[in-house]
């Protein structure tokens, strides 16, 4: 999808909202900068050098790959990719891309926390045909066939990334954030890569995080719209700190500051006058010489791309790269469907207090937060129908274009406003609209994979029930079929030996199951803060599935 900045007004907007964020009479300098959105992966990385930075991620995007000549019969190519960035390697799922010649991946792979003092890092591509069926099990790379993607016939592209200000040498000539083309010359299996590199701030710093969001969610052509930044410490609590300096970045022009705006200001401004083109934004937040960055946002204006697709309202990145989370209004309590005001409005509070805030006031509670750049968000199409808990049974309906206009999503959530026992199944879940901490409990669920642990027959449990959804999710579960297996995992998880409960489930099940995750205040026991389990496999998702492509 081309993404077009949406330009910048020549005298900007100033309006002093007293924006509840910036009480108490503090004020923080927000210099206004426009920056650009380039190249054909959506990703655009700090475009000035993080000079004052402590760690910088380092991403490798691919964004087409192209067989130049036939790779081993029968059929075409079964392209994946594997990327070592600074010792790390990632690689993308090899079933993502069956028989095709010619793919448009959006593989972002990524390397987080890298030191800003080792200057620069290695950096290498492999691009491989997958020859095990994708219905069998296969071992990596065993007959699998690697495609030469250089000009040297060495199959392996290799270069060095300097970290401050970003450049490419060694393997590769080309500039960071721009397309870089490569190509093989070598007898057989020769393939195309066009890629980017990037070296952007982090997200998140320790005791430092930056809340950055736009209002309204989803805009009309010409309006108006206020971006909203607050900084929060490491347990989220806003207005404990005053930063040395907060930035917004919009537009589409590197040369000219938008201006400056102190204190109890929100930063404003107007979307284009047509439909169909989006407008990006990003945050930037330095104190103390330790800057964090949000990564681009960029947001749809108008109709949604596709007639009854799904409307992106904020995304970071590549789709394979990130979690794409669709809200659904239910059709009951949304009659308007999702371009009501009211749902709208609703959806704006969940991202902030869901995602954004996580509500517990702790270290812990902040995963989502601290890895705000690796979720895309958008609203459905079209209605859904949640019923909740009905004889036992999880009864929900998405929208009937579900499979067809929705099919890129991670997960989809059906948000209501009446009150009943929510629950998931699928890829969908239902939610009620202001009870964040169910709906984050229901995303433990989807797309994260953790089984519930509550159960009145745990000793110490303050639960009514014992019928939740239970399985082991592997890799990373935070429940076991085998009492044997969550011995062995608690020291992984930092716990003492012997910490593991069991329980049987309520309706006529025979099947036992164990958990070292504590009895209460828990994510997936009563809805409250992410425990040692919950984060681990939380963790592994955004920041290896999602690092490699793989979301």
């Amino acid at each position: 999808m081309q993404r077009i900045v949406a330009p910048i007004p020549p005298a900007q907007a100033r309006q002093t909202k007293g924006w509840r964020r910036f009480r108490n009479g503090r004020r923080s300098r927000l210099a206004m900068a426009a920056a650009a959105v380039v190249g054909a992966t959506g990703l655009v990385p700090l475009t000035a050098s993080p000079a004052e930075a402590l760690s910088v991620d380092v991403r490798v995007t691919i964004a087409q790959v192209d067989a130049l000549d036939s790779f081993e019969e029968p059929g075409d190519a079964d392209f994946y990719g594997v990327v070592t960035i600074d010792g790390t390697t990632r690689t993308s799922d090899q079933c993502q891309f069956e028989d095709d010649d010619n793919i448009t991946p959006g593989w972002e792979f990524k390397k987080e926390g890298i030191d800003l003092s080792e200057g620069s890092v290695t950096v290498s591509i492999e691009i491989w045909d997958d020859d095990d069926p994708c219905d069998e099990p296969f071992s990596f790379r065993g007959d699998d066939d690697q495609g030469d993607i250089t000009p040297n016939g060495d199959r392996t592209l290799t270069f060095d990334v300097a970290l401050a200000p970003c450049a490419i040498s060694g393997g590769i000539s080309g500039n960071c954030m721009t397309n870089i083309q490569s190509a093989g010359t070598s007898d057989d299996d020769n393939a195309s890569i066009v890629f980017q590199v990037s070296v952007a701030e982090p997200p998140s710093a320790p005791g430092q995080n930056i809340r950055c969001l736009h209002d309204p969610l989803w805009p009309d052509p010409g309006e108006t719209v206020d971006i909203r930044v607050e900084y929060l410490d490491g347990n989220l609590q806003p207005d404990v700190k005053i930063a040395d300096r907060i930035q917004v970045f919009t537009g589409n022009n590197l040369a000219t500051p938008a201006g400056e705006v102190l204190g109890d200001e929100e930063f404003t401004f107007t979307t284009p006058p047509v439909s169909g083109p989006s407008f990006s934004y990003a945050c930037r937040l330095v104190d103390d010489g330790s800057p964090i960055w949000t990564g681009w946002r960029t947001v749809n204006v108008g109709p949604p791309p596709v007639t009854g697709g799904a409307v992106p309202v904020m995304l970071t990145g590549p789709m394979r790269s990130r979690i794409d989370v669709v809200l659904i209004p239910d059709r009951d309590d949304y009659p308007n469907g999702p371009g009501s005001q009211a749902f709208q409005d609703d959806m704006a509070e969940l991202v902030d207090q869901a995602y954004f805030a996580q509500g517990d006031n702790t270290a812990d509670a902040s995963i989502l937060l601290t890895n705000q750049d690796t979720f895309n968000f958008w609203l459905a199409g079209a209605s859904g129908d949640a019923r909740g808990v009905v004889d036992d049974k999880c009864e929900k309906d998405p929208p009937a274009s579900w499979d067809s206009l929705h099919s890129f999503a991670d997960v989809g959530a059906i948000i209501h406003i009446a009150s009943f026992r929510d629950c998931a199944s699928g890829n969908t879940f239902s939610a009620e609209q202001n009870d964040f901490r169910v709906f984050r409990h229901e995303q433990g669920h989807r797309p994260f994979g953790l089984a519930d642990e509550y159960c009145f027959k745990r000793p110490g449990s303050n639960s009514m029930l014992c019928d939740g959804g239970y399985f082991q999710a592997d890799p990373h579960p935070n429940i076991y079929e085998d009492g044997d297996a969550c011995e062995a995992d608690l020291a992984n998880l930092g716990r003492a030996g012997g910490s593991c409960q069991q329980w049987t489930e309520d309706g006529g099940g025979e099947d036992d199951w164990e958990t070292s995750e504590p009895v209460n205040g828990d994510l997936m026991v009563n809805n409250t803060t992410p425990q040692a389990a919950d984060i681990r496999r939380i963790d592994w998702m955004l920041n290896t599935q999602c690092a490699s492509g793989n979301c």
